[in-house]
Parts: C-alpha cells; sequence; structure tokens
C-alpha cells in the first residue's frame, strides 16, 4: 500500500490558475487510471471467481450432505459414538459435537409481535414492554424551515459543501 502524503497548505498550493488547472487536469488523470486499474482487477477477481465456483460449489454441496447424514447418524446412536456421556468426540481428522445455542425468544404460534405488545399491555405486563423514541427528522426539518420558534432553539440546518474534481470521459 502507499504511504498517506502530507499536504502542506502554505508550501503545495497552487500559486497560478495555470498551476491549479495542471493540478485538476493531473487528478483527472489519476481518476481514469484508478478506474481503469479498478475494472482490470475487478475482470480478473470475475475470471478467477468463474473458474474456481464449481469446484468451491461441489465442495459445499458435498459437505453439507456428508454433514447431515453424520448429524442424523449421531442424534441415533449417540450412546455408541459417546459412552462415558460427554456431548462431543473425536476421529483422527476431527471433532464433533452437540453444542447448544444461544437461548432465544421465540413466539407460540403464528402471532404478530403487534398483537402480542398489545396483549401484555392490555394484561397490565407493561415491564414487559420497550417504548422507543426516535426523532421524525423529516417533520423537524420543515419546523426549522418554517422558522418555528421552539424548534430553532434545539436544531440548525447545515449543509456541506465539497469540492470535486470529475474526469471528462474521453471521446
Amino acid at each position: 500500500m502507499s504511504k498517506r502524503q502530507k499536504i502542506n497548505l502554505k508550501t503545495d498550493l497552487p500559486a497560478t490558475r495555470s498551476e491549479f488547472e495542471a493540478k485538476v487536469d493531473r487528478v483527472a488523470e489519476l481518476q481514469i487510471q484508478l478506474q481503469t486499474a479498478i475494472a482490470a482487477r475487478d475482470q480478473a477477481k470475475e475470471a478467477v471467481i468463474a473458474e474456481r465456483e464449481p469446484a468451491i460449489k461441489a465442495l459445499e454441496s458435498e459437505i453439507k450432505r456428508e454433514s447431515t447424514l453424520c448429524a442424523a447418524y449421531a442424534h441415533t446412536h449417540w450412546d455408541e459414538l459417546s459412552p462415558n456421556g460427554t456431548r462431543s468426540g473425536e476421529t483422527p481428522m476431527a471433532t464433533y459435537s452437540f453444542r447448544k445455542g444461544n437461548p432465544t425468544l421465540a413466539k407460540v404460534g403464528k402471532v404478530k409481535e403487534e398483537v402480542l405488545a398489545e396483549q401484555l399491555h392490555d394484561a397490565g405486563r407493561d415491564e414487559y414492554l420497550v417504548l422507543k423514541y426516535e426523532l421524525n427528522k423529516e417533520r423537524l426539518k420543515k419546523a426549522v424551515q418554517a422558522k418555528v420558534e421552539w424548534a430553532l432553539q434545539l436544531f440548525k440546518i447545515t449543509q456541506k459543501d465539497g469540492f470535486e474534481i470529475q474526469a471528462k470521459a474521453k471521446k
């Protein structure tokens, strides 16, 4: 990777318009070189992916198939695979185990969360509910633009102005 170059605005600043325009043109040349390099990299990446993807997909498919068969066997033969009651075992090349995942809350049935929240509220179980407040930024922006006094005390409209250089497409 290239090192980041330090900029000294006192010594590196263009002194004349022609120096400024030369630097702008240099930036445009660099942008074109960058776009060309990115396109070449992406093309090479796509070629490697196209070449290797079938083998990768085949391996993933075989791994999934074999793992599914092993899991099914392990479920029905765990006493044989782990006679001492542990939750794991090993072969010369691998370890295998049943791992408990993190406990997660799941709904009973196909009831929507909104309905469950309403049922909890109606039952007086508000300690199991969370009330979230969010800023309605569009309405607040309109209030500031309309010069609403309380809104002006809390918010302001900002807009950044950035300098940019765009390379022209070659004809």
